[in-house]
C-alpha cells in the first residue's frame, strides 16, 4: 500500500485562499520568494568550545559567521547584516567566550536597545559559560551567585548591582538608557570592569534613527573616552536588521572605521507574500485572517499599528473563536516585564499558538518558529516590513506573509503599486552625530566623566572645539586641573535620550498593576472613562490622578471603545528669518506647541461608528521648539479652490508631504517631527502650515528643513502645472512644457496636489 501523503498546514491554508472568491477580490498582489539554501564555511574553534557548540547543535558555521569572527580576530570592527534568525548572537557570544578561556579577566560589554532583549540573550550567553565553567566562583553563604553574564538595568535591584559592579563578571549586559544614567557616570565603581574590557556589542542597530540614535551615538563616544581613561581600547560589534547603510551607522553610531558583514550564508524557507486591500476595517481583517491561519494549524503572529487595536485584535478573535482564548496573548509595550517574559516564554515553548503584537515584538527576542504573519496596516519603511515579515519561517517549510492595507495614503499606494515595494531597497538609518545641540548636552555629561581636554579623538576637532568654547562662555563647563568640567555635578540626569518622562501606574480596584503609560499617553488613554483593554479583559477607567501618578481601572462588559479628542495650537513665539515667494511665505523661529486632551467618543465596535461624545477637564501640556512654517497667500488658497480641491486636506497633506520630505535633507526621523496646519491662521491673516522639532527646545531638524527645502522646493516645483485630466496624469507633473497652458503651481499647490492624489 503507497505511504500517504499529509499536506503542510500552510499549503492548506494557501489552497483556501486561492478558493476563496472574497480573498481574491481582496487580494492586490501576491508574490513568492523562493527558499534560499545554507552556505558554510570553516572556523578553527578551540577544541572545548567545539564540543559544547556540538552539543548544542552547532557543528558547523554559516559563512556569514565565519567571515565575521574572522575580522574579529584581525582586530577589526564588525557591522553584521544579516536576516532575523541568522545566528548574528553566535558572532559575538563566540569571540567573548573564546577570549576568556585563554585570559579570564576579559569583560565584554553588551547594549540592547530595549530592557526585553537583554534578558532573551543572557540565559544562551551563560549557557556557553556555565558549560565551560567560566562563570565566577560562589562566595560562602551566597544566596544568589553570580553568573558569567548579567543583566545590569533599571530592573536589576540594588544589592545586586553592587555585586555587579564589585566583581565584574564576563559580560554585562545593559541599554543606553543605563549606560548614560547609571555606568557612565560612576565609572570608578567599575573601573576594574572598564580597565579590562575587551569587547562592545551593539544589538539591533538599526533601530538606533534620529533624535535616539544620534544620543546613542555621543553615548557610545563617551564609552570609548572613559574606556581609554583606564588604558581599554575595545573591539565594536555591530548586528543589524537588513538596511541600505550598517557600515555607515555604525561607524557614526562610534565614530569608528567598521567591516561590514552582508551576505548572509543562513538557510530560509520560501514565503508567500500577499498585499491584501480589505473589504472590511483592516483590525476586522487583520482578525479574521489571523484566526484563519491559526484553524489551518499554523503558529501565527499579528502586528498592529496600536496597542489599542492589539488588544482589539487579541480580543475579537477570542470572542469569534472561544477556543483561541488561551492559545493566543496579547503583547505590547506598557505590559509589565513580568508579563512581557510570560508571553515570551509560552510562544517559544508551544504553549501560545498565536500572538498579537505593536512593534514590541519587532525585535529580536527569541520566540520560536512560527509560520505566518499578519499585518495590520503597512509599517511605513520596506526595512520594517521585512523585519516583521523575518519573525516567521522555518528553514524546512514556507511561510506566509499577509500585509493589510489601511485607508492610509501610503497603504493604498503600496497596494496599486506593488512593484515600488517588491522591487524596492532597503532604506538607510540616518542619524547626526555631529548635531551641535546634541554636543552641547553630552559634553558636560563627558566633562563630569573624565576632564575634557584639548584633543579628544571621538568626537571631530573642529566642531568639539567651538562646543566647548560656546560652553564655557555660557558657564556650563569651568577650567579645572588643566581640564574643563562642568559647574553641574550631575548633568547627565538633565539630558534625556529618549524624552519618555514620568509614568502613570495604572492598577485595578485592589491596586493590584495592569500597566503604564507616560503622561501624555495616559492623558490619551487612561482618562476617566477611557476604556482600557489589557491582555483580552476589558477595563473602564475610573479615576486618573496625574499628582499620584495613578490611574484606577475597573472590569467592564461594554460592546464599544473610547477615542480621545483633543486640541493643538501653536503659537509663534519669534520668527527668525523669512524668505517670501509671489504666494508663499516660509518663515523659522521659536515656537510654542500646546495641546489638551479635551474629551472622548465612544464607538462602537463592530463597525466603528461613533455613539456619543463627553467633555473632559485635563491639564494641557506645553512645550518650546523650534519649527518653520508656510504661509499661503488669497492667490495660492485660490489655485486649489480653482482647481477644486479642499483647502483643508490639501494642506493636511502637505504636512504630511513635508514631514516625510524633511527627512532626506535633515538627518533625522519623520518620528522626531510634529506638524499641523490651519485653514486659517489668525495671526498670518490666512492659510498655514507648521512643522517643528518633537524634542522640547528644538534639536535643528527644521531649521535644516527652512534652509534647504525652502530654496529646492521653490526652484524645483514653482514650474510645475496643474494636469486637468482625471487621472492626474503624472507627465504633467514631470514635464513642465506639457503644453496644457495651465498656470505654473507654486510649491505649495505641488505638495497638496501629490498628497490629493496619493489619497484618491
Amino acid at each position: 500500500m503507497p505511504a500517504t501523503v499529509t499536506a503542510h498546514p500552510t499549503q492548506d491554508l494557501l489552497g483556501d485562499l486561492r478558493r476563496d472568491e472574497a480573498f481574491a477580490r481582496e487580494q492586490a498582489a501576491y508574490r513568492y520568494v523562493p527558499p534560499k539554501g545554507g552556505e558554510y564555511a570553516d572556523l578553527a574553534v578551540d577544541a572545548r568550545l567545539r564540543q559544547v557548540l556540538a552539543d548544542r547543535g552547532v557543528e558547523r558555521f554559516y559563512s556569514h559567521q565565519a567571515e565575521a569572527v574572522g575580522a574579529l580576530r584581525r582586530g577589526e570592527h564588525v557591522a553584521v547584516m544579516t536576516p532575523t534568525a541568522s545566528g548574528k548572537s553566535l558572532i559575538y557570544n563566540l569571540p567573548v567566550v573564546e577570549t576568556a578561556l585563554t585570559d579570564p579577566g576579559a569583560r565584554a560589554l553588551y547594549i540592547f536597545p530595549l530592557k526585553g532583549l537583554e534578558r532573551d540573550q543572557v540565559d544562551g550567553l551563560n549557557d556557553l559559560l556555565d558549560a565551560l565553567a567560566l562563570a565566577p566562583e560562589p562566595r560562602a553563604r551566597e544566596r544568589r551567585p553570580l553568573a558569567g553574564a548579567e543583566v545590569y538595568d533599571g530592573d536589576t535591584p540594588g544589592h545586586r548591582r553592587d555585586k555587579i559592579r564589585n566583581r565584574p563578571p564576563t559580560a554585562v549586559l545593559t541599554n543606553p538608557d543605563m549606560l548614560h544614567l547609571g555606568i557612565l557616570p560612576h565609572h570608578p565603581r567599575w573601573a576594574e570592569f572598564f580597565a579590562n574590557l575587551r569587547y562592545v556589542v551593539i544589538d539591533e542597530i538599526h533601530t538606533y534613527r534620529g533624535v535616539f540614535g544620534s544620543h546613542a551615538a555621543q553615548v557610545l563616544r563617551r564609552l570609548r573616552r572613559v574606556a581609554r581613561h583606564y588604558g581599554a581600547e575595545p573591539q565594536f560589534i555591530a548586528c543589524s536588521a537588513t538596511i541600505a547603510n550598517p557600515r555607515e551607522l555604525a561607524e557614526n553610531l562610534t565614530g569608528l572605521a567598521f567591516t561590514a558583514v552582508t551576505d548572509s550564508g543562513a538557510p530560509a524557507g520560501g514565503k508567500h507574500f500577499f498585499l491584501v486591500n480589505p473589504e472590511d476595517s483592516p483590525p476586522t481583517a487583520g482578525t479574521r485572517l489571523f484566526r484563519r491561519c491559526l484553524s489551518a494549524g499554523l503558529k501565527a503572529i499579528a502586528f498592529t499599528p496600536s496597542r489599542r487595536v492589539t488588544e482589539l485584535v487579541s480580543q475579537w478573535a477570542g470572542e469569534r473563536d472561544p477556543a483561541l482564548w488561551d492559545r493566543i496573548s496579547p503583547y505590547r509595550a506598557g505590559f509589565l516585564p513580568a508579563e512581557r517574559r510570560d508571553i515570551e516564554a509560552r510562544l517559544f515553548s508551544g504553549e501560545l499558538d498565536g500572538v498579537v503584537s505593536t512593534s514590541a515584538l519587532e525585535l529580536g527576542v527569541d520566540i520560536g518558529e512560527l509560520d505566518a504573519c499578519v499585518l495590520v496596516g503597512y509599517p511605513g519603511s520596506v526595512a520594517s516590513t521585512w523585519q516583521r515579515a523575518g519573525r516567521v519561517g522555518r528553514r524546512d517549510s514556507d511561510a506566509v506573509i499577509l500585509l493589510i492595507a489601511q485607508e492610509d495614503a501610503l497603504d493604498q499606494y503600496v497596494m496599486r503599486h506593488p512593484e515600488t515595494f517588491f522591487g524596492a531597497s532597503h532604506e538607510a538609518v540616518v542619524i547626526d552625530p555631529a548635531n551641535t545641540r546634541l554636543l552641547a548636552q553630552h559634553l558636560p555629561c563627558a566633562g563630569a566623566e573624565v576632564a575634557l581636554g584639548d584633543d579628544e579623538p571621538v568626537w571631530p576637532e573642529g566642531g568639539y572645539i567651538e562646543a566647548r568654547g560656546r560652553l564655557a562662555e555660557d558657564g556650563v563647563l569651568r577650567p579645572e586641573s588643566g581640564g574643563w568640567v562642568p559647574h553641574h555635578p550631575s548633568p547627565a540626569r538633565s539630558v534625556g535620550i529618549r524624552g519618555m518622562g514620568a509614568t502613570v501606574r495604572i492598577v485595578d480596584e485592589r491596586d493590584r498593576p495592569l500597566g503604564e503609560a507616560d503622561f501624555d499617553r495616559a492623558m490619551r488613554e487612561a482618562h476617566d472613562g477611557a476604556i482600557y483593554l489589557h491582555r483580552g479583559r476589558t477595563y473602564r477607567i475610573r479615576h486618573l490622578d496625574l499628582e499620584a501618578r495613578r490611574a484606577v481601572a475597573e472590569p467592564a462588559r461594554v460592546s464599544y471603545h473610547t477615542r480621545a479628542l483633543s486640541d493643538e495650537q501653536t503659537a509663534i513665539r519669534d520668527e527668525r528669518d523669512r524668505r517670501r515667494g509671489r504666494r508663499l511665505t516660509a518663515s523659522f523661529g521659536d515656537l510654542r506647541i500646546t495641546t489638551r486632551v479635551t474629551g472622548y467618543e465612544r464607538r462602537n465596535n463592530a463597525d466603528g461608528k461613533r455613539l456619543d461624545k463627553e467633555d473632559l477637564d485635563l491639564p494641557a501640556t506645553t512645550f518650546d521648539s523650534e519649527g518653520l512654517w508656510l504661509s499661503v497667500t488669497e492667490a495660492a488658497r485660490g489655485v486649489l479652490v480653482d482647481g477644486g480641491f479642499d483647502v483643508a486636506g490639501s494642506l493636511h497633506a502637505a504636512e504630511h508631504a513635508l514631514i516625510k520630505l524633511l527627512p532626506l535633507f535633515a538627518l533625522c526621523d519623520k518620528q522626531d517631527l510634529g506638524g499641523i496646519s490651519y485653514p486659517f491662521y489668525p495671526d498670518l491673516g490666512g492659510p498655514a502650515i507648521f512643522v517643528y522639532d518633537g524634542p522640547e527646545g528644538g534639536i535643528g531638524f527644521s531649521r535644516r528643513g527652512f534652509e534647504i527645502l525652502g530654496d529646492w522646493l521653490i526652484a524645483t516645483l514653482d514650474a510645475l502645472r496643474v494636469c486637468p485630466c482625471e487621472a492626474g496624469c503624472p507627465s504633467c507633473v514631470q514635464d513642465p512644457q506639457c503644453g496644457n497652458g495651465n498656470e505654473p503651481l507654486d510649491k505649495l499647490g505641488a505638495i497638496a496636489l501629490l498628497g490629493h492624489w496619493l489619497n484618491r
